[in-house]
């Protein structure tokens, strides 16, 4: 990644890196490069995160990231979801579990806590309490867990897990826990499920669903819990997201509105970055030194990569794949 050099703009690599590392991570074949063979520990319940550090005041109030267009766009990434679809969304929602990308390990998130059952096979969420959902559909509970996971299963979905899911049923014990029952013990499950994986189950609000229906490209992606919510979409041009108006339960973040342009090509994201247009973006290395020598400054990730292929409209139908 290329930003501008100047010490506040690591403050760009820093929200970039929280807010949709997880698109720069493991990808959609239900591959999880760290995968254990054996049952998942359980997860310790967490106690209240650390206070913030103190506010610093952004230099830019929409931070723009110029990125290369997503395969196809969408408002509805778990029906459609995948590594190149929905990452611009990412920072809208959450997941039961998320993922410390420094550390490298799995970490409670919409969840406190999970188990493996004595079968093997099931595995116990314990579910985060108080979390509101955006525009005021009430908090996350349960129902929103079973309403999400029921999107991905849908005769409609191409999303690329949904093969995966298929295979699970969700049995809710009470508001704040959940057991999600797989046909087979799947190692991978967790990291599947987790915000590891750029399609995750992101849990959307089965309160506004029942208010807004299926949301398509002429309406609005459906609440989710995230640090920012939807504000606007340009069809082929940007998708703009604003800072949600309360605390945040995890934190704040510094830049009130996020900004992701899609520029196919490489010299589009250089001028946008020397133009100031875009704060961050992605340089192929033959651009790498003009950007330098213009002053900006070079971000390697932290986080492995994975190439996808054979999932262009979603999980293979034969079922003689498993």
């Amino acid at each position: 990644m290329v930003l501008m050099e100047n010490r506040r703009w690591l403050l760009v690599a820093m929200a970039f890196v929280a807010l949709i590392a997880s698109a720069c991570s493991s990808g959609d074949a239900g591959t999880a490069a760290q995968s254990a063979t054996t049952q998942a520990p359980a997860a310790a319940p967490t106690s209240a995160p650390a206070p913030a550090p103190a506010a610093v005041e952004p230099a830019v109030s929409r931070l723009g990231i110029a990125t290369q267009p997503v395969s196809f766009e969408t408002n509805n990434p778990l029906r459609d979801g995948g590594v190149t679809t929905g990452f611009a969304l990412k920072p809208v929602f959450e997941s039961l579990i998320g993922y410390d990308a420094v550390g490298g390990a799995l970490v409670p998130q919409l969840a406190t806590s999970w188990s493996v059952e004595p079968n093997g096979k099931s595995i116990r969420f314990k579910l985060r309490e108080n979390v509101p959902f955006h525009n005021g559909n009430g908090n996350f509970s349960a129902a929103d867990v079973v309403y999400s996971h029921s999107v991905i299963v849908a005769d409609d979905s191409t999303h690329s897990h949904s093969r995966q899911y298929k295979d699970a049923t969700v049995e809710v014990v009470n508001d704040h826990e959940v057991i999600f029952h797989l046909g087979k013990a799947n190692g991978e499950f967790l990291q599947i499920i987790s915000e590891l994986n750029p399609s995750s189950l992101d849990i959307e609000s089965a309160a506004d669903f029942a208010v807004l229906g299926t949301p398509e490209l002429g309406t609005r992606p459906l609440a989710g819990t995230g640090f920012y919510q939807f504000a606007e979409r340009s069809d082929g041009q940007f998708v703009r997201l604003d800072r949600v108006s309360y605390e945040h339960w995890r934190s704040t973040p510094d830049f009130p509105e996020l900004e992701f342009r899609f520029q196919a090509e490489a010299s589009t994201r250089l001028a946008s970055l020397l133009t100031e247009e875009a704060h961050l973006t992605n340089l192929s290395k033959d651009h790498l030194a003009t950007a330098t020598n213009e002053g900006m400054g070079i971000i390697p990730g932290s986080q492995f990569g994975l190439r996808a292929f054979l999932l262009f409209t979603g999980a293979l139908g034969d079922t003689s794949y498993g």
